[in-house]
């Protein structure tokens, strides 16, 4: 499940699960433990464009607000991305 960054920080122990599977992965595909700050700060870009592209104003101001990347994001219906995504892995031999 991906949990919207600005409820993290309240779910109790949401921090350690998400850490503990991150580790997994990254050791299951020889990725550096630790996230490069150039990745991080892309995620919260891209998080910008999100909220201002699909989300209603939030009661309070996030604290995760950066420059957006600018992209156009696309939003499909679950069937829809079910056969992009499908379609996308078939084509990829990285998995």
């Amino acid at each position: 499940m991906d949990v919207p960054r600005p409820l993290k920080p309240f779910l109790v122990g949401y921090r350690e699960a998400e850490e503990k599977i991150m580790r997994a992965v990254c050791e299951r595909f020889g990725l550096l433990a630790e996230m490069p700050a150039e990745v991080k700060e892309l995620d919260t870009r891209i998080l910008t464009d999100e909220m201002q592209q699909n989300m209603a104003p939030p009661p309070i101001a996030w604290s995760t607000a950066a420059e957006p990347v600018g992209v156009k994001l696309q939003f499909w219906s679950p069937p829809r991305a079910k056969r992009e995504f499908l379609a996308e892995l078939s084509r990829s031999d990285k998995i």
